[in-house]
């Protein structure tokens, strides 16, 4: 079968197009990584918000970091397969070529290395905005419980006494009656 040059032109500019588009997909991952406590920006020291790093501010523990973006690579890389399966059929009639694979990388490499770095401190820095939305707004919830909360614990703590009493006279009527019992 003859591929015309315009043919290979248009695979090439949709294989661009297409390592873009996972550019931005990859985009989305890492914003969801920011949201829930994954931070990239930890080592750059001029990064501003230093003082929101240093605290604990929503980060999740290192073992709980690694599965996520484990999670999240393994889904994306999944559905990268799946795209790139898709538009080799229908941009080039299901033939794989090296050059598709290879634009599709670097357009994803030109994504990643331009918008995609503004993106994501973008990205950061609003998911800072939204965790601190979040337990600002929890706290405020949660502080009109602050006078109430050892009063409750103190009724909480009489009600497992009084539970654990009333398992203790069981078990003593329990053992009286065993005894009671063997003498007749």
């Amino acid at each position: 079968m003859e591929v015309t040059h315009s043919q290979q032109l248009s695979t090439l500019l949709i294989s661009l197009l297409t390592g873009a588009f996972l550019g931005a997909i990859y985009d989305c991952v890492r914003i969801l990584r920011c949201i829930l406590g994954v931070e990239y920006y930890g080592k750059i020291k001029d990064f501003k918000y230093k003082n929101l790093k240093n605290k604990k501010n929503g980060r999740i523990s290192k073992a709980k970091e690694n599965i996520v973006m484990l999670v999240t690579d393994i889904l994306f890389f999944v559905f990268c397969g799946i795209s790139i399966a898709i538009i080799v059929y229908y941009a080039n009639s299901g033939i794989v070529r090296w050059y598709i694979l290879v634009f599709c990388f670097f357009g994803f490499l030109a994504y990643y290395l331009t918008l995609g770095r503004l993106v994501i401190k973008a990205a950061y820095t609003v998911a800072i905005i939204i965790r601190l939305f979040i337990s600002n707004t929890v706290y405020l919830l949660a502080y009109p419980l602050k006078p109430v909360a050892p009063l409750l614990k103190k009724l909480f703590l009489c009600l497992k006494l009084k539970i654990k009493n009333k398992k203790i006279k069981k078990e003593e009527n329990k053992k009286r009656d065993i005894l009671l019992s063997y003498g007749k």
